[in-house]
């Protein structure tokens, strides 16, 4: 548990430096800005939408025939958004390789 502790210090430390010392934190690199897809978002909704059903079942506030269908949904849902994450994600690597051969920024992506 102390290392936990430790651990988690360590990751925020950046946060609460103001408390040691009165010198700002020289950022190394930006964090960038990302946001969600509406098919992402709808995605994410359906998945916990569906979780909260399949928990409902373990309290006994849904009945329990729900039960294929909540996991069905919720991992067809999953993978939809996860198939969408990697799209997103070769799109954007294509467009920094254009970027790159032809010299040109790409709209859209920040660098």
């Amino acid at each position: 548990m102390l290392l936990a502790v430790f651990y988690l210090c360590a990751w925020d430390y950046h946060r609460v430096r103001s408390i040691f010392t009165k010198r700002p934190w020289d950022p190394e690199l930006p964090v960038p800005d990302l946001k969600l897809d509406w098919l992402e978002r709808i995605g994410f909704w359906v998945f916990a939408v569906s979780l909260l059903g399949v928990f409902g079942v373990t309290r006994s506030l849904v009945s329990t025939a729900w039960v294929p269908s909540f996991i069905i949904v919720g991992v067809v849902a999953g993978l939809l958004t996860l198939v969408r994450f990697l799209v997103t994600g070769w799109r954007l690597k294509a467009l920094e390789r254009a970027a790159n051969a032809t010299g040109q920024h790409p709209q859209g992506v920040d660098g």
